[in-house]
């Protein structure tokens, strides 16, 4: 049985010269895995019901500060990150609006859908 998490994911092969060495390790000549997920961004009439926080990133901010602060857990850094588009905190400038959406509860709700 395949966990949720998998079950609208493709099986590909990996035969990428970049992993030559792994492949070698193994006595492989690929390795099969799922293909990486993708979280969809809210459609507008989602957007519109939620509740969006802008902050300014300065110097020495973090993405799990702001989770923390916000959502009272840091775990949660990667919802801002993906409602930013912005995988990483250096790909934040000093002076960039951050927007943080809320309720967490309408959030999750996006990725059952």
């Amino acid at each position: 049985m395949t966990d949720k998490r998998f079950q609208n994911r493709k099986l590909i092969s990996n035969q990428s010269e970049n992993f030559e060495e792994l492949f070698r390790q193994r006595s492989v000549k690929m390795i099969k895995h799922y293909s990486s997920g993708t979280l969809k961004y809210p459609n507008s009439q989602q957007l519109a019901e939620l509740n969006i926080i802008t902050e300014n990133w300065k110097l020495g901010d973090r993405l799990y500060k702001f989770a923390y602060d916000h959502y009272g857990d840091m775990r949660l850094w990667w919802i801002i990150a993906w409602f930013n588009k912005k995988p990483t905190e250096n790909d934040f400038q000093i002076g960039d609006q951050v927007l943080i959406p809320q309720p967490l509860e309408k959030i999750f709700k996006f990725f059952e859908e």
